[in-house]
């Protein structure tokens, strides 16, 4: 709606890694921001973690550094484990992250060596990346994050000292049925909805009261007697099998 969007999907794990691995993710974008949120990250994997990677991107020797608060990182061997409000991070292609509550990031640069999606044969590079660490056989585990889109690391940082004392977004609803965000600015709900839903929302508004199917939604107020509505169901309905 304008330039306003959501994306949305219910993850169910590929039976080549771990088909047990579950989670409902919604990512809601205004303007130069992302609001990312997951929740009912589930996984009976007790043998490797669960993780949600914010970026991961190469690195050489003509690689804008990367940023974590107002600290910059250049070298090419770094490891840090994070568990704080506020955190703000910067990838090496210009954007911003911000983390408002507690979250375990592990943030680190350096030399990784992974197997080839399509052929399995290792391959090494060096990477920086920041991932949320959900550990072993997560169950309900979730996340909330802010991507800022072509940010200058040090403006993003001294705006999130804003967003921790006065929020642009409010979360009505993070669960398995639905993902409900206010943004307060633009007075506009944003509705992702992974299930029917027919009983009482959380979304402290009388506008929308129920949904026969899962959904995408946005609803904007235009003045005081005028509102602004955009629906989607975004199921392709492509099965295999």
């Amino acid at each position: 709606m304008g330039a306003n969007g959501i994306f949305a999907m219910k993850l169910h794990g590929h039976a080549k890694y771990d088909d047990s691995h579950r989670a409902n993710l919604s990512s809601f974008f205004f303007g130069d921001r992302i609001l990312r949120l997951g929740s009912d990250i589930s996984s009976s994997d007790t043998e490797h973690r669960s993780i949600t990677t914010l970026f991961q991107s190469r690195m050489d020797s003509s690689s804008a550094p990367v940023f974590i608060n107002k600290r910059t990182i250049k070298g090419l061997e770094y490891f840090d484990t994070k568990h704080r409000n506020g955190l703000v991070l910067a990838d090496a292609y210009g954007n911003s992250y911000f983390v408002p509550h507690k979250t375990k990031l592990e943030i680190r640069c350096g030399q990784q060596t992974t197997p080839a999606q399509d052929t399995g044969i290792e391959t090494t590079g060096c990477f920086a990346k920041a991932v949320i660490d959900h550990g072993k056989a997560p169950k309900k585990a979730g996340y909330e994050y802010v991507i800022g889109v072509n940010q200058e690391p040090l403006v993003f940082f001294e705006q999130t000292r804003k967003w921790l004392e006065d929020p642009f977004y409010r979360i009505h609803q993070k669960n398995r049925q639905a993902h409900i965000v206010e943004f307060l600015e633009e007075k506009t709900f944003a509705y992702v909805f992974f299930t029917a839903y027919r009983k009482r929302l959380l979304a402290q508004n009388d506008i929308l009261r129920s949904v026969d199917r899962p959904c995408l939604c946005m609803i904007a107020a235009d003045g005081k007697e005028q509102l602004s509505l955009s629906f989607c169901d975004p199921d392709l309905r492509l099965y295999e099998g």
